[in-house]
Order: structure tokens, then C-alpha cells, then sequence
């Protein structure tokens, strides 16, 4: 069982080192640390195991978006709680069966890329797709999702980030990846069947 290969006690003691939230600004309760540091420490992470320093590494190449782009609520909502707790982890929901993160290559054709629907009803958007191999899948507490806002523009117009909560109605983990390396980084299948998140 893939799920088996993680231990939440290596979470816990990375996070009480900062390798979790180092990029956070010291103004929200982070270390401020630069991408460069950060990128040091992972890679001296990767020189004992590099599903461990991957794992981590989703945390604060995804933490300090929520620090520079959200509105104040929503770094109320999303990032005291990861701060907070040690074994709050973040994962990017890119990956589907037909489109990679790679997708925009080799033309941004409105029939290629991303498929996982994202339908705005009244105050709140709603989610219908898959995603698949998500870094963190099976242990994060809050994914960035890539939905399709518009299917007949390019991707690079008709998608929209959202930020997706692991315990939100319509949102479950589908199959864990029994992968032959980094056995630690937990790669999973999102399912998404009338999920709803709010506009804002």
C-alpha cells in the first residue's frame, strides 16, 4: 500500500525546522526567506531522500502565492491554518489524463489542455473533472486546482486557479500511485463531482 510509505512523524519534525513555511513572509508569520535559500535547503533535503524534499518543496513553491496574490480573507482562511499546523501540506492540481503541466506546447489550440470544468453559479464556482499523479494527493490539506473557465479559448484564457480544500463536499482522493521511486511523495487522483468553492 503506497500509503504506508509515509510517516506524518518526518512532516511534523521538517515543519518545527521551517522547511514547510520558510518562504512565508515574516509579516504573515513566515521566515522570509528567499527562493534561492529555500532551493538550498530542499536540495540538501534531496541528498538524504528526494521524495521528502519534493513533498516539502510543494509547500512553499504554492505558500507564498497565498501570501502574494490572495485577498485578506482568503490568507485568513488558507494561510493562518497552514502556519498553524505541522502537517498541513499543499498540492497543484495540473495533471490529467490527456494534459500535463507541459500542455502549452505546442500550441495553446482551445481543443488541447486542461478538461476539468469550472462553472461559475451565482457566488461560487463548481468543479467536475479529474486530476491525476497530484503531488500530495493523498495527505494535503489545500490544492490549487487548474479548472477551465472557457473550453472554446485557450487555456491561457480560460483558466482559472482555485484553491481547493481537501475536506470540500463534492472533492475526494481517488487512487493512490504504488510508484516504483520516491515512494514517499504521495501521488494521487483528485475527483471532483459538483465541488463547490466560493467566487472569492
Amino acid at each position: 500500500d503506497p500509503r504506508e510509505t509515509f510517516d506524518w512523524e518526518i512532516i511534523k519534525k521538517g515543519s518545527r525546522l521551517g522547511f514547510r513555511t520558510a518562504v512565508v513572509p515574516k509579516d504573515r508569520g513566515g521566515h522570509g526567506i528567499d527562493f534561492v535559500t529555500q532551493s538550498l535547503v530542499m536540495e540538501e533535503i534531496a541528498r538524504g531522500d528526494s521524495a521528502i524534499s519534493k513533498t516539502f518543496s510543494q509547500c512553499w513553491k504554492w505558500s507564498h502565492l497565498i501570501a502574494a496574490s490572495c485577498t485578506e480573507d482568503q490568507k485568513d482562511r488558507f494561510l493562518k491554518p497552514f502556519l498553524e499546523d505541522d502537517t498541513y501540506l499543499l498540492g497543484k492540481g495540473g495533471t490529467e489524463e490527456s494534459a500535463g503541466s507541459d500542455n502549452r506546447m505546442p500550441s495553446d489550440d482551445p481543443r488541447t489542455g486542461w478538461k476539468l470544468q469550472a462553472v461559475r453559479e451565482g457566488d461560487e464556482w463548481v468543479l467536475n473533472g479529474r486530476k491525476r499523479y497530484i503531488a500530495n494527493g493523498s495527505v494535503g490539506k489545500l490544492f490549487f486546482i487548474d479548472g477551465r473557465t472557457d473550453p472554446d479559448v485557450p487555456i491561457s484564457n480560460g483558466t482559472t486557479l482555485f484553491l481547493v480544500p481537501a475536506d470540500t463536499p463534492g472533492f475526494r482522493v481517488g487512487k493512490v500511485y504504488d510508484k516504483i521511486g520516491w515512494r514517499f511523495y504521495q501521488n494521487a487522483e483528485l475527483i471532483f463531482e459538483d465541488a463547490r468553492v466560493p467566487h472569492a
